[in-house]
């Protein structure tokens, strides 16, 4: 259940308890802001090396090598907007074209690095004081001791000291840092890679590094890393199998609101392509955690990249606005996840709870104020997430519980009566499962990976996160052979996972949370009491398994044969024989404890029932409640399955909860 105030729980178990509900709409994905990309910038310059940054003041400082020389051009463009000038460029020097350029700022200082012309070995800088405005000589940075520069990527630190990240042509990553003028020699890092494609870094508490390459058995690949005087192991965010034809390259990253990560990834088969992706971490993260999801395609044809810019704090969730830019395009998006509270529009809202829940909202639009619905200045659009908390007007005031969230999937505008209103649906965190695919095959060999770290990885790539304050052994310790095959659905590969174990999962907000429920669980709340209750149904039926075997493989090559039998209900009914194959149970208490699990959901199943009242806020699915029914003593425990919220605030007042139960 969800925490609430004394004066809200009071609120809900008064006969004459006044509602109230707050919607809010956010243009985010998961809690991540959506960013909507205008362009402000279409033009003809040649794709090549680039990068860009943005120092304190708001300038955006853009930087372009010209493959056919090696000049090194320079823009700086105050206050950028649509009506900018972003094609005016200013010659700053000459640099190898055989390797690309990075740039970096921190308050009003700029840093440029490019490799020397006439030194494959080595770094040049060339630095600004006040914003891009005007440039330092150039001045040599660091020199490899062998091997070639091929690779750049520059941050300043939380220090203030800038450091250069470089691969060499041995695949080799270095860095050099500077103390007040002085640079270090080039450190190494031993990571086994077998090419570096691109390399990215920005600075939070440590260095953090995005790195495009391929490993030592050909896949090519897309990993993080940090470095803070000591290299941290090199973390994969996405892979292509050898031989796919499919190469990553070309990586920027901005730790913005989360981090944000824009990689080219090229296909080199039938129907060829380099596309530009851009990933983002899940929100409230850290970069260590490496939590990134699935990557959405940018509108742009950018074979050197798209590189990152914004007047940002890294990830601390403050940033306004994120710049892209290329060569020969600019791009613009406002970042901004904060609730639109669209309570007082609501005339309606249906929701269910449940495995697959939904929403049907009604909001007044007799002023027509919601018919630019699905145009950028309106609050609603696809995708949009809302997030609906139930409540009461209390002493204190209009109090809520913070509630689920959905997803917008559709809308509807009527006209009728006399009214104009706008209809829309959301769909829960089951949508957003389903409808992601896996974009290739994800396999985990027996033995490699828990239930719960495979759950987590498939939630993780749709944006959604995992938690679980007790979860069943199964789930931590069944490491079980497990394939998500390319194309397959989110939904269905976490319902193929979920059968496995004894847990229950339900979504609050963008978590996903486990459940694990016992026979003894005790009841967290009490209807028929003190709190008032409207009708009942109870009912029972007979289980569909008294008998439950399950076969599992033994890693000597036997069978292990877990069993559970209801003794109770075998004298009734006699055996109602279930058997379920499954070699991912590879010991005796493990088959046995599957089989257990099944047994007690048919049971679970086999009762079932109704209870409508007066909305208990708090409330949410798997939660286990008592009720007391009219006339007796008796109080039973039942297991909340599902909820269905009727709020109705014109026509005939309503507010009350539809609570659908199951046994423990």
């Amino acid at each position: 259940m969800r925490a609430i105030t004394n004066s809200l729980l009071t609120a809900q178990t008064e006969a004459s308890g006044r509602p109230h509900v707050r919607v809010e709409a956010l243009d985010a994905l998961a809690g991540v802001a959506r960013p909507h990309f205008a362009r402000l910038y279409d033009g003809d310059e040649e794709p090549f090396h680039h990068a860009a940054t943005m120092p304190a003041d708001g300038s955006l400082v853009r930087v372009r090598l010209t493959e056919s020389d090696g000049a090194l051009y320079v823009q700086r463009v105050p206050n950028p907007g649509p009506a900018s000038d972003f094609a005016a460029w200013t010659r700053l020097d000459t640099a190898a074209t055989a390797c690309n350029v990075a740039a970096c700022s921190r308050g009003a200082t700029v840093l440029v690095a490019f490799r020397d012309p006439a030194n494959p070995r080595a770094v040049c800088v060339r630095e600004s004081a006040d914003s891009g405005a005007t440039w330092s000589e150039r001045r040599v940075a660091a020199t490899l001791a062998s091997g070639t520069v091929e690779r750049l990527a520059a941050s300043f630190g939380s220090a203030g000291a800038p450091a250069i990240f470089l691969a060499a042509n041995d695949a080799r990553l270095h860095v050099t840092t500077r103390t007040g003028s002085v640079w270090s020699a080039p450190a190494a890092h031993d990571y086994a890679l077998a090419d570096v494609t691109g390399l990215a870094v920005d600075n939070d508490t440590a260095w953090r590094l995005a790195v495009t390459g391929a490993d030592a058995t050909g896949r090519h690949r897309v990993w993080t890393a940090s470095y803070d005087g000591a290299w941290s192991p090199l973390l994969e965010v996405t892979r292509a199998d050898a031989g796919s034809g499919v190469t990553f390259a070309a990586p920027f990253l901005r730790l913005a609101d989360v981090a944000r990560l824009t990689v080219v990834e090229r296909y080199t088969g039938a129907g060829a392509y380099q596309r530009p992706l851009m990933f983002n971490t899940l929100a409230a993260t850290t970069f260590d955690a490496n939590s990134w999801a699935d990557p959405v395609p940018l509108e742009a044809d950018a074979p050197h990249g798209i590189a990152v810019a914004g007047a940002a704090v890294a990830m601390t969730g403050d940033v306004s606005a994120l710049w892209l830019a290329a060569p020969d395009g600019v791009w613009h998006a406002a970042l901004d996840a904060s609730p639109r509270d669209l309570s007082a529009d609501v005339l309606s809202l249906a929701m269910r709870e449940s495995p697959g829940g939904t929403i049907t909202l009604a909001l007044r639009n007799d002023d027509g104020r919601y018919d630019a619905v699905g145009h950028p200045a309106s609050p609603i659009r696809e995708g949009t997430e809302l997030r609906v908390s139930p409540g009461y007007l209390t002493p204190v005031g209009e109090e809520v519980s913070e509630g689920p969230a959905f997803w917008v999937t559709g809308w509807e505008r009527r006209y009728g009566g006399g009214e104009a209103t706008l209809v829309v649906h959301a769909d829960d965190g089951w949508t957003l499962l389903a409808a992601w695919r896996a974009r290739r095959q994800f396999a985990w060999a027996r033995g490699e990976a828990a239930i719960a770290s495979i759950l987590g990885f498939i939630l993780q790539r749709v944006g959604l996160g995992l938690q679980s304050a007790n979860p069943s052994d199964a789930m931590l310790a069944h490491r079980p052979a497990f394939t998500v095959h390319p194309g397959e659905s989110g939904a269905t590969a976490v319902r193929r996972l979920m059968d496995m174990v004894p847990d229950l999962l339900h979504f609050r907000g963008r978590i996903a949370r486990l459940t694990l429920p016992q026979p003894t669980d005790a009841a967290g709340y009490a209807f028929g009491s003190y709190h008032p209750v409207h009708d009942i149904r109870l009912a029972a039926s007979a289980p569909d398994a008294t008998r439950v075997q399950v076969f599992g493989g033994a890693t000597d090559g036997t069978t292990a044969v877990g069993e559970a039998l209801d003794h109770r209900a075998i004298p009734l009914l006699g055996e109602r024989l279930r058997q379920v194959n499954d070699l991912n149970q590879d010991t005796l208490a493990k088959v046995e404890s599957h089989a257990a699990a099944l047994l007690a959901r048919a049971r679970r199943d086999a009762l079932s029932g109704e209870l409508v009242a007066p909305p208990n806020v708090a409330l949410e699915i798997h939660d286990v409640v008592a009720i007391h029914t009219p006339n007796t003593t008796a109080v039973e425990r039942m297991r909340v399955a599902a909820l269905d919220l009727d709020y109705r605030r014109t026509g005939t007042p309503r507010y009350q909860q539809k609570i659908t139960l199951s046994g423990l």
